[in-house]
């Protein structure tokens, strides 16, 4: 399920960042802004979500946390631009944004896999097993 909710922003922001670079004029983007510092933070964030889907889980640590830090800012900014009456932010801006922080956010607070140990007991069992073998086959030849 984490995959999808990746791959579905990855798709939003990757549209949004085209549309506004191809046509700024498009209806669509009536409700984007346009600007150049808005299609350098979508880029940030196909490289981020970029990132997340082409790695597997256990992710690296440093990763996780440079892309935790970047989703939680970006959802502090994003409040303060829906609550703050100085600070205007367009719809669909506001809209990717928190699809990008809330997606890559639950991928950052993955849990880490242990990864099993082989017993060394299991190990030993079975080369003494072995030669008890050995020493069967021995005495009766």
């Amino acid at each position: 399920m984490e995959r999808v909710f990746l791959m579905l922003a990855l798709l939003c922001t990757s549209l949004l960042l085209s549309i506004g670079v191809i046509n700024p004029e498009s209806p669509v983007m009536w409700l984007a802004s346009t600007s150049v510092g808005f299609a350098v933070v979508r880029a940030a964030m196909i490289a981020g979500l970029a990132a997340l889907l082409l790695t597997h889980p256990p992710r690296n640590k440093y990763l996780r946390e440079g892309i935790g830090i970047a989703a939680a800012g970006l959802a502090g900014w994003v409040l303060v631009g829906m609550y703050e009456p100085g600070v205007s932010m367009k719809l669909l801006d506001q809209l990717s944004l928190l699809q990008f922080s809330i997606s890559a956010g639950l991928a950052a607070l993955e849990r880490e896999i242990p990864v099993p140990v082989q017993s060394t007991k299991s190990k030993t069992s079975k080369a003494k097993h072995s030669t008890t073998k050995q020493r069967k086959t021995r005495a009766t030849a």
